[in-house]
C-alpha cells in the first residue's frame, strides 16, 4: 500500500513541474511578444507608462493610443504586435509622403516667385481656409507675388493683400514677366489713391473734373483713369456693375443711394472699406463719409462691383 502511494506522490511531482515548465515557457514567450510590442511602438514614436501596462492597468497609453480601449474584443499579445507593426508602417508611409509635399514645395518656391491667376475670379482669404475670412477677390490674369506655399494654398502677396490663395486658382510665374504690366498694378488701390487727390474738389453739376464734378462725374473720371469705361448717370453705372451684398463688399467697389428715400439711384460714390467712401457731396464737394452716418444709413441702397481684381 505504501509503495502505491509513494508512486502517486511520485506521478504527482512529475506532472507539477511539467505544468510549472509549460507555463513558465508560456509566460516567457508571452512576454517576449509584449516586449516585441513595446519596443515596436515605441520606435514608431509611441509612449507607454510601464512594462505592466496591458495586465495591471496602470499604465494604458499604448492601447489607448492603438485605439484597443474603443474595441470590443480583447487583443492578444500577438495581435498587439502585429497592430504595433501596422502603425509603423503607417507612420513611415504618412512621413515619407510629408516629406514629399515638403521637398515639391521647396521646389516649387525655388522655380517661381510669382503666381498668375488663372480662375476668373480667386478669392484671398486672410487664413489657409477656405472657410475663413475673405480679405479680397482678384480676376483672372493678375500676377501675385509668392511668399511660401502650405497645404492647398498660396501664401500671396498682391498690392496690399497679404493672404491664402487656393492652389486651384492659379498656377507658377515669373514676376519679372510681367512687372511693369497691369498683371501685377492692384488696380483697385490705384483707383482709390487717385480718388484722393479729388479730395477738396467743389461740387459742381454734369462737373467731372479738378475745377469741379458732381457725384457720378467723379466716380467715371477716377475709373476712366485705369481704363474703366463709365457712364455720367448713377443708374447707367450701377447697371454696368455686378451688385456685391454687403457681406461682400470691398475696397473699390461702388455705393449707391437714393436721395431722401425718394427711390431710385441718386447718389454714387467709392468704398474705402472699414465702412467709408469718398464721394463728391453736393454741399461740401469731396470728401470721405461713412455709412454709419443716418442720412447715408437711411438712404443706403446697396454696393456693386466693377473691378475684377
Amino acid at each position: 500500500m505504501s509503495r502505491r502511494i509513494a508512486c502517486l506522490l511520485l506521478t504527482l511531482t512529475v506532472l507539477c513541474s511539467s505544468i510549472a515548465i509549460v507555463y513558465a515557457d508560456e509566460a516567457a514567450a508571452q512576454n517576449a511578444a509584449y516586449r516585441d510590442a513595446v519596443e515596436t511602438l515605441y520606435d514608431a514614436g509611441m509612449t507607454y507608462t510601464a512594462d505592466t501596462a496591458i495586465t495591471d492597468k496602470r499604465g494604458m497609453a499604448l492601447p489607448a493610443q492603438l485605439g484597443m480601449l474603443e474595441q470590443r474584443s480583447v487583443l492578444s499579445l500577438s495581435e498587439l504586435s502585429t497592430q504595433a507593426l501596422v502603425l509603423q508602417q503607417e507612420l513611415q508611409l504618412r512621413s515619407a509622403a510629408e516629406a514629399e509635399r515638403e521637398a515639391a514645395r521647396k521646389a516649387f518656391i525655388s522655380l517661381y516667385d510669382a503666381v498668375l491667376i488663372t480662375a476668373q475670379s480667386a478669392n484671398i482669404y486672410e487664413v489657409p481656409n477656405t472657410e475663413g475670412y475673405v480679405l479680397r477677390t482678384i480676376g483672372s490674369g493678375k500676377v501675385a507675388k509668392l511668399l511660401a506655399m502650405e497645404d492647398g494654398f498660396y501664401h500671396i502677396n498682391f498690392g496690399k493683400t497679404t493672404g491664402y490663395l487656393p492652389i486651384a486658382d492659379a498656377q507658377g510665374a515669373h514676376f519679372a514677366d510681367y512687372e511693369g504690366t497691369l498683371a501685377v498694378i492692384d488696380v483697385t488701390e490705384a483707383i482709390i489713391d487717385y480718388a484722393y487727390t479729388y479730395l477738396g474738389t467743389p461740387y459742381a453739376y454734369g462737373g467731372s473734373s479738378y475745377s469741379g464734378t458732381d457725384c457720378s462725374g467723379f466716380t467715371m473720371r477716377v475709373f476712366a483713369e485705369y481704363g474703366y469705361s463709365l457712364p455720367h448717370g448713377c443708374t447707367g453705372q450701377y447697371r454696368l456693375c455686378t451688385p456685391v451684398t454687403t457681406a461682400e463688399r470691398q475696397r473699390g467697389d461702388l455705393v449707391f443711394f437714393t436721395a431722401y428715400g425718394a427711390g431710385g439711384f441718386e447718389h454714387v460714390g467709392i468704398y474705402l472699406g472699414g465702412g467709408a467712401f469718398i464721394h463728391a457731396s453736393s454741399s461740401k464737394g469731396v470728401i470721405v463719409s461713412y455709412l454709419s452716418e443716418t442720412y447715408y444709413a437711411q438712404n443706403y441702397i446697396g454696393a456693386a462691383r466693377l473691378i475684377a481684381g
